[in-house]
């Protein structure tokens, strides 16, 4: 819970009261972060949409520091809806990292959707690679989404993620957030 009302914007001392936590001990974001996942199912929480079709689909990627470490954040937005079909984290962006996404976001749609990119390099070899057909390079637009979408990203990981100390993989924190996130951004907001 205290994870999804930090998606609302409440502070990290509201979230501790909220989610119970004992104030004479030091709270962590990390440690506020696995209440919220405890109190939830998990089931409740994946984010894992069915396949169906989508006529456009927005794709693009940015940077979240996570530990101090840069991270590319992938994701895939349907242009019409301005809804996340997909997401993925890479340690650089390369034509094989979106490749590897893509992948992962083809397995999502069924039929055949445009893909609108930016005209990174990444994606000129891996949208065709990846079985998708029809690829538009697009500045604005319809692509815009995916970019609003990131906004609100990026609000939310400054918030909760600038100063998280990964202990094993910086993958780990990132991707459970993402996937709260996710399931905020398509449930809850």
């Amino acid at each position: 819970m205290a994870v999804l009302l930090n998606a609302f914007g409440l502070s990290l001392n509201e979230e501790k009261h909220l989610a119970s936590l004992d104030y004479s001990q030091s709270q962590s974001r990390s440690r506020v972060l696995r209440s919220g996942r405890e109190r939830f199912s998990e089931e409740k929480l994946s984010f894992n949409p069915k396949p169906r079709e989508y006529p456009v689909i927005a794709v693009d990627e940015t940077v979240v520091k996570c530990g101090g470490q840069p991270l590319y954040v992938w994701v895939g937005v349907d242009a019409v809806t301005r809804q996340p079909i997909w997401f993925g984290v890479s340690l650089t962006r390369t034509t094989q990292n979106a490749l590897r996404f893509l992948h992962r976001l083809r397995k999502r749609c069924l039929g055949d959707p445009v893909i609108l990119t930016d005209r990174g390099p990444w994606y000129r070899e891996a949208v065709s690679r990846a079985g998708f057909r029809n690829h538009v390079h697009q500045t604005f637009g319809l692509r815009s989404s995916v970019e609003r979408f990131f906004g609100y990203l990026k609000d939310r990981t400054r918030v909760f993620y600038n100063n998280i100390n990964p202990k094993k993989t910086p993958f780990t924190p990132l991707l459970d957030f993402l996937e709260l996130f996710m399931h905020w951004y398509t449930e809850w907001r």
